[in-house]
């Protein structure tokens, strides 16, 4: 299934009890789309694992609004200039998110978004953020993010958390940047933003953070141009907590790569707690700070 238009939905169903089961390809290029939109309570909503779904242009690819509803996410997904796995809205739903191919790609995009209470959300899969294209400078600082809760009293299970963040540069002393035709890539990387009270986040899993920091190719090159205004990014945060909400991490924190400035890992506010619980560690033995004076000059 293709959808093009704007505003457009490729299956909408009203109603209680309705069933979606994506079997295929989906693909979403329009504008405030959405691939699947269901609103109903008692709903199920299930992409299988040969499934694969392709978002961009601010769409989003599966909507559930309503309570007591399943989703199961199993297949292959890329979202891409602001889009959206999964948006969920209600109470007392149970979303399952095992597959291992979910790929953020796009500034301002985000795998799950979920707006509720008493929710519960198992993530088994790791997703991936990394753009992958050249932007213009202004988007260069638009994050992308796994999850996003907001609601009280939400159950979370993450078994395993990945994030693969990637800054191109130029080999001159200075990164890409320019609010005018100079594009680049790089993104802030947000693992987990929990907005609420009484929200528990269990993380069983290993956590591994990652950002990469490599020249241009000559083919990306083509057509740019550099400047002298330093970008200066924050790294983005792995767990980002805000009201009277738990974090429990109970596996190895793996931090390595090269960074633009120190990373901030977890965040904690307005009453939130971050717990190590026994046998948790943090190793950052590979984390590498990169000042952009250190960059090599370019050869001419």
């Amino acid at each position: 299934m293709e959808v093009l238009h704007a505003h457009a939905a490729g299956t909408r169903l009203t109603g209680d009890m309705a069933r979606y089961i994506e079997q295929g390809r989906l693909d979403l290029h329009t504008p405030q789309g959405h691939g699947v939109q269901v609103t109903g309570n008692n709903a199920l909503l299930h992409t299988e694992p040969d499934s694969q779904i392709d978002v961009t242009h601010s769409a989003t690819a599966l909507s559930l609004a309503g309570d007591r509803g399943a989703v199961r996410m199993e297949g292959r997904m890329t979202l891409n200039r602001s889009a959206t796995g999964l948006a969920l809205t209600g109470h007392r739903n149970l979303v399952k998110i095992s597959s291992g191919d979910i790929r953020v790609r796009g500034g301002n995009s985000f795998a799950v978004k979920v707006r509720g209470n008493s929710n519960k959300i198992e993530l088994d899969g790791t997703i991936s953020l990394r753009p992958d294209e050249l932007r213009p400078a202004r988007q260069l600082a638009e994050p992308l993010t796994a999850m996003w809760i907001k609601g009280n009293d939400n159950h979370v299970d993450i078994n395993s958390l990945g994030l693969d963040g990637q800054l191109l540069r130029l080999d001159r002393p200075r990164w890409l940047a320019r609010h005018g035709n100079t594009f680049g890539i790089t993104a802030r990387s947000n693992g987990l933003r929990i907005e609420g009270d009484g929200n528990q986040v269990w993380i069983n899993g290993p956590v591994f953070y990652r950002q990469v920091t490599k020249p241009l190719t000559d083919n990306q090159r083509a057509g740019i141009s550099d400047t002298d205004e330093l970008l200066r990014l924050h790294p983005g945060l792995m767990v980002d907590v805000n009201g009277k909400s738990s974090v429990l991490l109970k596996h190895k924190i793996n931090i390595r790569g090269a960074f633009a400035s120190t990373p901030t890992l977890f965040r904690a506010s307005n009453g939130a707690t971050l717990t190590l619980v026994q046998g948790a560690s943090l190793e950052t033995g590979e984390l590498r700070i990169m000042d952009p004076v250190t960059f090599p000059s370019p050869t001419r």
